[in-house]
C-alpha cells in the first residue's frame, strides 16, 4: 500500500492575480482633504430592522480641514435636527462617529472615496445603508 500524501498547491496564475487584486485595492491613494471641504448630503436607507426603524433617515455633514460637523435629521420633519455628531476624517478615508439619534446608540462609519461618502449605520436594532455626496453651490 503506497502512502502518498495529496496536497493541493495553488496554480501561480491564481496567486498571481490575487496578489495583484490585493495589491490594488491597498495601493488607492488616499482622498485629497482640501477637495472634501464643504456640505455633503444625502441619507442612510434601512437594510435591517423592523418597522420602529425608520425607512430613510437625511444626513448632512460640513468638513472643514478634515474635521466634520454632522447632523441627523428627523425622518418626517423635514429640517429638524434630531442629533448632531463630530467626527474627523483619517488619512485613508474612513470616518467613525458615534450618536444617539431617537434614543439608539449609533455607529457612523464609512469611507470617502470617489466623490462619495458611503458606509452604514448600526445600532442594537437598526442597521442602514448610508451615502452623500457634496452639495456644490452655484456661482
Amino acid at each position: 500500500m503506497s502512502s502518498k500524501s495529496t496536497r493541493v498547491r495553488p496554480r501561480p496564475i491564481l496567486a498571481a492575480v490575487l496578489v495583484a487584486v490585493v495589491s490594488a485595492c491597498a495601493n488607492r491613494p488616499p482622498p485629497d482633504l482640501a477637495q472634501l471641504d464643504g456640505a455633503w448630503e444625502g441619507r442612510a436607507v434601512r437594510s435591517r430592522g423592523d418597522n420602529s426603524c425608520p425607512a430613510v433617515v437625511p444626513y448632512r455633514m460640513q468638513i472643514k480641514d478634515g474635521n466634520i460637523a454632522g447632523e441627523i435629521y428627523h425622518y418626517r420633519t423635514p429640517g429638524l435636527v434630531v442629533e448632531t455628531f463630530e467626527a474627523y476624517i483619517e488619512t485613508d478615508g474612513e470616518m467613525i462617529a458615534r450618536a444617539r439619534p431617537f434614543g439608539d446608540d449609533t455607529t457612523i462609519r464609512g469611507y470617502f472615496r470617489d466623490g462619495v461618502f458611503s458606509g452604514e449605520t448600526n445600532s442594537e436594532s437598526c442597521t442602514n445603508k448610508i451615502s452623500l455626496r457634496p452639495q456644490r453651490v452655484a456661482r
